[in-house]
């Protein structure tokens, strides 16, 4: 190794070497006893959900200024990531946050349906 700094012995080099590598091996000595992922999360664990909404509906999403957006985000308590192909990222620290803030998007983007389609369901009284 060239080391231009005259003050830095082969002691300090030698133990500078053997620290990381006894993490390094503790680390993959203790790696065989996992054996299976968690079923669940932690439920502080920051989690992030994925959607995909019409691109055409991106600006009711965002809103006149980014109002809606904002609105969305400091109700729920979320951070949220739309990309222009329609694929929107809500990310929190709990589920029910992500789950609040995906109803309120996908209720501003549904399409509204005719009577036609609500009452074609049930049948004549």
């Amino acid at each position: 190794m060239d080391i231009k700094i005259t003050s830095i012995t082969f002691d300090i080099m030698s133990q500078a070497w053997r620290r990381p590598r006894t993490g390094v091996c503790t680390f993959w000595a203790r790696w065989p006893g996992v054996t299976e992922a968690r079923a669940e999360l932690n439920e502080h664990a920051p989690q992030i959900v994925s959607i995909t909404i019409p691109t055409d509906k991106i600006r009711d999403v965002i809103g006149t200024g980014g109002k809606v957006i904002r609105e969305i985000i400091e109700a729920t308590d979320t951070k949220i990531d739309i990309d222009d192909d329609g694929t929107v990222k809500v990310a929190a620290t709990n589920k029910e946050n992500i789950d609040k803030a995906i109803d309120w998007i996908k209720g501003s983007t549904d399409e509204p349906k005719s009577a036609k389609s609500i009452t074609a369901g049930r049948e004549d009284r």
